[in-house]
């Protein structure tokens, strides 16, 4: 799953096309199959870029958590999240009841400007979900990613049909995302990858 920043993969082939740094705009070139990525089939995604924006964690697609609570501390068997950046800003909250708060009343940008005062769980690795912990480097980590995103994918409609449709097939790439899973709840190999898997789905 982890690539290479200055590198994707090829879509025709699979194997690693590098980016050519001859260009302004993200240019990629495979040298098994001879792909040469376009600007009109690259994307950069940014909530600052009007066509890219509404694939960012930061935009407010809310969606709907089923049956994460089987034996839950908190009452709810559902929750709705207002957007993907108040989920994975919640994660780093241990406390089950603030964090459903958190994840509930703190929209995208609310949650991102407080994302640098919730940075202690750099220390063990460890983030949270209802009162239990998940290892930063654990599948089980990777597999409760996956099922937010399943659930942004099953609930929001506008994500669903009208969203990630006008991008399938192009080649996703997150240039201000980080590369360390040390120091990033989402890395941005990660991003990609679970918006790729939902663009499969349709």
């Amino acid at each position: 799953m982890t690539e290479p920043k200055n590198s994707i993969i090829c879509p025709v082939c699979g194997k690693t096309a590098k980016r050519l740094p001859i260009h302004v705009n993200p240019l990629y070139r495979c040298d098994e199959c001879g792909f040469l990525s376009s600007d009109e089939n690259v994307v950069d995604i940014s909530y600052k870029d009007h066509v890219s924006a509404p694939l960012s964690n930061l935009y407010p697609h809310k969606f709907v958590l089923y049956g994460f609570y089987p034996t839950s501390n908190i009452s709810e068997e559902q929750i709705t999240i207002p957007s993907m950046e108040s989920f994975l800003q919640g994660l780093k909250i241990k406390d089950a009841t603030l964090q459903n708060i958190f994840m509930t009343r703190y929209s995208a940008m609310d949650a991102c400007k407080m994302s640098a005062t919730l940075n202690d769980w750099k220390e063990t690795q460890t983030l949270w979900f209802n009162g239990e912990p998940y290892n930063r480097y654990s599948d089980e980590y990777t597999d409760l990613i996956t099922k937010a995103y399943d659930a942004l994918f099953e609930t929001n409609v506008i994500f669903r049909e009208i969203v990630l449709p006008k991008f399938k097939g192009k080649i996703l790439i997150h240039t201000i995302g980080k590369d360390s899973e040390s120091d990033t709840v989402l890395t941005e190999a990660e991003f990609r990858h679970q918006l790729n898997r939902l663009m499969k789905r349709l």
